[in-house]
């Protein structure tokens, strides 16, 4: 692979980036194939609370599992499962976590529908699971299926503009709304924040975010004035895996 002009400090770290020639950036997927990452994002990003303090460790990539079943379109997809935790630290509940990334600026309006189909597939398959180990489970009173989160993480420059909500797809949704099945999805944008207030979260998702965020010359320029002291800084923590990511998603090198 033909590798991009570089250019270093004294100690012989990166501090620049040719962003004309800028057409790819860190990919959403290599993002969230990382728990780290992962992590971070659903903990800081997010605003739910009941995924505040999520631990890498916390999470399994479960990912594969399912595009087997929705095919090669889903691909780009992740699925966590995310285990969490009693005050007192012992394992609690399981929860599911759906990240869909959207590179385009185009807004993609049937979100809610695809979500839904990844929704069904996962209970469908948590009930045959249950039902290996206890003949009819499903059937019992108690019975519960496991709760998913659906995200949308969104690259675009443009508002997101599409409905949230699932009925929003379906016809007669306000006269009929009883027997139309919902739920919410969310939407985390890198263009909802700020390079000052990335830069203040501290952590490698805030340095994606910021790459992901540049798109043109003028992006850079801004970029480079209000964040590089903090991209250095956390690219020089930064573990291995992470490093590489980056490298290999916006510099090009292997």
């Amino acid at each position: 692979m033909k590798k991009e002009p570089q250019s270093q400090n004294k100690r012989g770290k990166h501090t620049d980036y040719d962003a004309t020639s800028h057409v790819r950036d860190v990919n959403g997927h290599e993002i969230f194939k990382s728990n780290l990452l992962t992590s971070q994002f659903l903990s800081n990003y997010t605003g739910i609370q009941m995924l505040s303090g999520v631990k890498p460790e916390d999470i399994e990539d479960v990912s594969k599992r399912y595009q087997a079943f929705l095919g090669i379109e889903f691909e780009s997809d992740t699925i966590k499962k995310v285990y969490l935790h009693r005050a007192d630290g012992t394992p609690d509940r399981e929860i599911y976590v759906i990240s869909l990334i959207e590179h385009k600026s185009a807004v993609d309006y049937d979100v809610a529908m695809q979500l839904l189909r990844y929704m069904s597939v996962i209970w469908h398959d948590y009930k045959t699971k249950q039902n290996a180990i206890k003949k009819d489970a499903n059937r019992r009173k108690s019975f519960r299926y496991p709760l998913i989160i659906p995200f949308v993480y969104y690259e675009g420059e443009d508002k997101w503009t599409a409905d949230l909500h699932l009925k929003d797809r379906i016809e007669f949704a306000e006269e009929m709304s009883e027997y139309i099945p919902d739920f919410r999805y969310h939407v985390v944008s890198v263009h909802q924040y700020t390079n000052e207030e990335l830069s203040e979260k501290g952590d490698e998702m805030a340095l994606v975010m910021l790459i992901n965020k540049i798109q043109n010359p003028g992006d850079w320029k801004k970029f480079t004035e209000e964040a590089k002291e903090f991209v250095n800084i956390v690219y020089e923590k930064a573990p291995e895996e992470i490093k590489e990511i980056i490298k290999e998603g916006v510099l090009g090198i292997v």
